[in-house]
């Protein structure tokens, strides 16, 4: 995914795993624990692999889009624990946990392409490439802060919830180890994410040419695209019940 634009790269990190979940979501919706009994500890495997690798191969990248890449399979992980749980309480944690992370990796993705706007040579995604971007561009930075924050699962972000309600189910379904081994897969998650965040708040290296660069503009509709991302996922840390009424409609509706 290094080569691929940031559009697209959002798309292979969202679209197309969310249509694979959906599928997913609803075969498990209508699968009973004994018929499933025989498959749950090859899915159980799959996801403590799917958490584990995930993570320790962001930890190695230097690179913005590989790492939000590579995190992805980790969120793949996380979310196939509630799947592993079954029924009602797991198709809510499943549909949250998607709303939760597709928000929080857009809007990564679209500061990505912003800044990597304008005729640049060749995008804005090594790490070095955020050093000191709280004292350029503040705003931006700021929603990217919060977007990473929010696929760490930090409170008062959708993420956080998104992680909770997966962890509720998993408990409530006595999948103690799976519960386990995703809890410290986020821990390990925190590095990569705070490592950004941590770089985006260092001094430029060159604060003077930092300054009088110029600096990409943001489109009416990307600005609002960016706004809309950012009170979602602080609506959704925060007040979640509309969200959670409208899944269990929907869910209701579809039995």
């Amino acid at each position: 995914m290094r080569g691929a634009p940031a559009p697209v790269t959002a798309f292979m990190a969202t679209v197309s795993k969310g249509a694979v979940l959906a599928a997913l979501l609803r075969y498990f919706s209508t699968t009973t624990p004994d018929t499933f009994l025989s498959l749950r500890d090859a899915f159980s495997v799959a996801a403590a692999a799917s958490m584990i690798a995930g993570n320790l191969l962001a930890l190695r990248q230097t690179n913005v889009k590989r790492v939000l890449a590579c995190s992805s399979i980790a969120h793949a992980g996380y979310v196939a624990v509630a799947f592993l749980a079954l029924g009602d309480i797991a198709v809510h944690a499943v549909a949250f946990y998607f709303a939760a992370y597709f928000a929080a990796t857009l809007g990564a993705f679209g500061v990505i392409s912003v800044l990597s706007a304008s005729g640049a040579v060749r995008e804005r995604d090594a790490l070095e490439d955020y050093r000191g971007l709280f004292h350029t561009r503040p705003v931006l930075a700021g929603v990217l802060a919060l977007m990473l924050l929010s696929l760490a699962g930090i409170p008062l972000t959708a993420g956080f919830l998104g992680k909770v309600y997966v962890l509720i189910a998993g408990i409530h379904a006595g999948l103690w180890w799976q519960t386990g081994v995703l809890v410290f897969a986020s821990a390990i998650g925190l590095v990569y994410y705070l490592r950004i965040v941590a770089i985006m708040t260092a001094a430029p290296k060159d604060a003077d040419h930092a300054s009088r660069a110029p600096q990409p503009a943001m489109g009416p509709a990307v600005k609002w695209l960016l706004a809309l991302l950012t009170l979602a996922v602080l609506w959704l840390g925060i007040y979640p019940a509309p969200l959670l009424r409208v899944i269990e409609g929907i869910h209701l509706s579809a039995l």
